[in-house]
């Protein structure tokens, strides 16, 4: 027993040359190469890799991956160097070559060439057989992060980032897709409490989706070196929500301290404008709007509270019942109304009198008062 099986383990088996096992192998893959140029028609091309650095059109990619390919083919990466308002901007600023770096394929800073048009599969995957599958968001970083479309350095500061949410958890590969129906959707399956309440308010009936607020875009301004607004910090337009474009609200006295100082969420809470918050963070509900108006106005808080306003009868009352929310003056009436201008005095020609002219004609009237009273004494 032990004998056979050394004898298993010291026989051989005798192998084929190296070299008919590699043109088998050619040539099976031919064979499938070809039938798979056949089944998609004019659009497939088989081509050959010679090296790891040879970039190949998408649609080699194609010859495997179709469904990949014809997802990829509808996106903003398929069309980053055709777009319009690219090509516009581009030519605009006189085609700058640093443009090119992300807006097409295998570009050639010292030359100047690209391979292809367009972010292209090895864009992302690597030149050749490379197949990087890196798909971080500090990888996404090497075109999402220039001054003029900062969403990475966006996303950095977001709570996104702090909770470990990269890219490819919202968008989906390569579609760029967010993996769900909706953005409201998307933010739910994370956030499902906060849209149930959030659906539940105002905003929520009126149909306004997370995105409405929390997505804040603004294009780039070449022109004047102006960034653009990408969104991804999430935040409702910090430091100066847009509520005015659907709120017609014009703050005046507590605009004081400037617009990005004073807004709609110093008071209101970013998410339920229902529900206001002191400075610290704690929350309040409407009934309790005079504790927010004491964090600055306290003064005028205690001798409300020691006045018949604030007594047993009216416990329901705030500052609000009188001082409109926004603008706080009397309901109708400023708080405090100026003063009426008074008529300077005027001597018979209604010309007014200079102060000293009157002090002087004053004192004289009064000099000889006093002389006539003396001089009257005088003579008894």
């Amino acid at each position: 027993m032990f004998n056979s099986v050394e004898a298993g383990r010291t026989r051989k088996k005798q192998q084929p040359p190296t070299s008919n096992k590699i043109i088998l192998l050619f040539l099976i893959t031919a064979v499938a190469l070809l039938a798979r140029a056949s089944f998609l028609g004019d659009v497939a091309v088989v081509y050959a890799i010679d090296s790891n650095q040879d970039y190949q059109d998408p649609i080699f990619c194609a010859n495997c991956h179709e469904a990949e390919f014809a997802e990829w083919n509808e996106t903003a990466h398929a069309q980053a160097f055709s777009d319009p308002v690219f090509q516009e901007q581009w030519q605009a600023e006189g085609s700058p070559d640093v443009c090119l770096q992300c807006h097409t394929t295998g570009f050639d800073k010292t030359t100047g060439d690209f391979a292809f048009e367009g972010v292209t599969c090895e864009m992302c995957h690597g030149p050749g057989g490379a197949m990087n599958l890196d798909t971080t968001a500090a990888f996404c970083s090497g075109c999402h992060s220039y001054s003029h479309f900062p969403t990475y350095r966006e996303w950095l500061e977001s709570e996104h980032s702090h909770a470990g949410v990269e890219c490819v958890d919202c968008h989906d590969l390569p579609s760029l897709e967010l993996k769900a129906e909706s953005p409201t959707a998307l933010c739910g399956q994370c956030h499902a409490e906060i849209l149930e309440e959030s659906l539940q308010g105002t905003h929520g009936m009126e149909g306004f989706v997370c995105t409405d607020c929390h997505i804040v875009k603004r294009p780039p301004d070449f022109s004047n070196g102006e960034a653009a607004v990408t969104g991804h910090t999430f935040m409702p337009g910090v430091p100066n929500p847009d509520c005015e474009s659907c709120h017609e609200v014009i703050l005046e006295a507590h605009d004081v301290w400037g617009a990005d100082s004073e807004n709609c969420i110093t008071c209101h809470d970013p998410m339920y404008m229902t529900i206001l918050h002191l400075l610290n963070g704690t929350d309040l509900a409407m009934s309790e709007s005079s504790i927010l108006c004491k964090q600055c106005h306290s003064e005028d808080y205690y001798e409300w509270e020691m006045g018949i306003h604030a007594g047993p009868h009216e416990e329901d009352s705030s500052c609000i019942d009188c001082h409109s929310p926004m603008n706080p003056y009397m309901i109708g009436n400023h708080t405090l109304p100026p003063l009426p201008e008074r008529a300077k005095p005027t001597i018979s020609t209604g010309l007014p009198i200079p102060p000293i002219y009157l002090i002087g004609t004053i004192a004289v009237i009064g000099s000889v008062t006093v002389l006539t009273y003396f001089g009257t004494r005088r003579s008894r």
